[in-house]
């Protein structure tokens, strides 16, 4: 299947419901929502000094930035074995998160990056994935394939985003219910609405047999992505003007060509500014 995947097209979009701001543009500055930051004792570690944290809790929103198998002194674990590296970043993933009060069914979205040389059917890597949860999380899922990590032997890094309301309690959830799109593993959903957030899995041009379609047209699968996102969208109450950030990852060979037509046809589903 990996051979049918020229200028496959894979979107993934965050909206804020009936609302034009940015994450940026929520209220930070004067009053200045409180910021938590975690690095657990003993948890893993890069090679080189950074400054950044694990985890970061502010308002609503958690963001766990990516966690692979890593050893405290920055050694790769496991290396070369995916299979072993997957379960030892969610529960790095796990203690982050209980760090800042959260745990993994409180998770709404996360997005894996994973090597895979064309060995790696992404239906076998979610199901992976998805033996890794805990009972009860329910969430979208993006999954990257890519040529290399950051150090020789890591093959998954996984990165995560949370909800819990204001008082500690979990916040009400809606689910995409829709046909046609990408085929899922339980728990996974094609989208979620939690508080005024909304999180889509990621979209490729894949029918319910995971077929490619329209294989080697960009600018058909583009078409027929957006197509599917959308209808995730309708089906939480939301449109594309509700949208806030969209990724979008295609197969191309770095040429002007490869990049512009995708990107226009993508560009006309929404109103200026974007």
């Amino acid at each position: 299947m990996a051979a049918d995947y020229h200028h496959l097209q894979t979107v993934m979009v965050l909206a804020s419901v009936k609302t034009t701001a940015s994450i940026a543009s929520l209220p930070l500055r004067r009053s200045g929502l409180k910021k938590r930051y975690s690095w657990p004792k003993g948890h893993w570690n890069w090679p080189i000094k950074v400054t950044h944290q694990h985890g970061l809790r502010s308002g609503q929103i958690l963001c766990v930035g990516g966690q692979v198998d890593l050893t405290s002194e920055g050694e790769v674990r496991n290396p070369g074995d995916l299979w072993a590296q997957l379960p030892r970043c969610i529960a790095n993933l796990a203690r982050v998160l209980e760090e800042l009060g959260c745990g993994v069914t409180d998770v709404v979205k996360l997005l894996c990056f994973y090597v895979n040389d064309g060995s790696v059917d992404e239906q076998q890597f979610l199901r992976a994935l998805a033996r890794c949860l805990p009972e009860g999380a329910r969430l979208a899922v993006t999954a990257i394939p890519v040529p290399a990590l950051a150090y020789p032997g890591m093959l998954v890094e996984i990165e995560g985003f949370a909800m819990r309301g204001s008082d500690d309690g979990p916040l009400p959830r809606t689910y995409a219910e829709i046909e046609g799109s990408s085929p899922l593993p339980e728990p996974f959903v094609q989208g979620l609405r939690c508080g005024k957030m909304i999180f889509l899995s990621a979209q490729s041009p894949l029918d319910g047999a995971a077929s490619v379609r329209l294989p080697n047209d960009i600018l058909g699968q583009t078409q027929q992505v957006m197509t599917q996102l959308h209808a995730a969208l309708q089906s939480l109450g939301a449109d594309f003007n509700d949208v806030v950030k969209v990724n979008r990852w295609y197969v191309g060979h770095g040429k002007i060509e490869d990049f512009e037509p995708a990107a226009l046809a993508c560009a006309q589903h929404f109103r200026e500014p974007g």
